[in-house]
């Protein structure tokens, strides 16, 4: 994949596409701060759009209000080629999709408790207005 350094030196290396939405693509990526020597695996979401800046602080705004245990932090925000990205902590694992195919897909404890911390994740983001 891509390696892209942003206006203050740090690079972010695209390890593979996560998702893509009508506005932006999310990459799973390793980011790698000289100034601080820190490398770090990261989610990172990048706007397509170079104009739609405004929406954009709206949406970081907003997540950065949501503390909650089950949704990833946001760690910061950047310009990668002049586009606005978002920086999400990484959290290790397999998606939904892999787990449904997976041996573990028929354990109703397990259901149960993945529905629950979706919804107690759902439940944060909705108190802080995010639909």
């Amino acid at each position: 994949m891509s390696s892209f350094k942003s206006q203050r030196a740090v690079e972010y290396k695209l390890k593979r596409p996560l998702g893509e939405g009508s506005f932006s693509t999310v990459y799973k990526a390793l980011r790698r701060d000289p100034q601080f020597d820190i490398e770090q695996t990261i989610a990172l979401k990048i706007l397509k759009s170079e104009i739609a800046v405004e929406d954009w602080k709206n949406e970081i705004a907003a997540l950065a209000a949501v503390t909650s245990r089950h949704c990833a932090r946001i760690l910061g925000w950047d310009l990668i080629e002049n586009r606005p990205a978002l920086i999400l902590e990484w959290i290790d694992g397999i998606t939904l999709a892999e787990w449904t195919f997976s041996s573990l897909a028929s354990d109703q404890a397990l259901i149960d408790e993945i529905c629950t911390q979706i919804y107690q994740g759902l439940r944060d983001m909705h108190s802080k207005e995010l639909i």
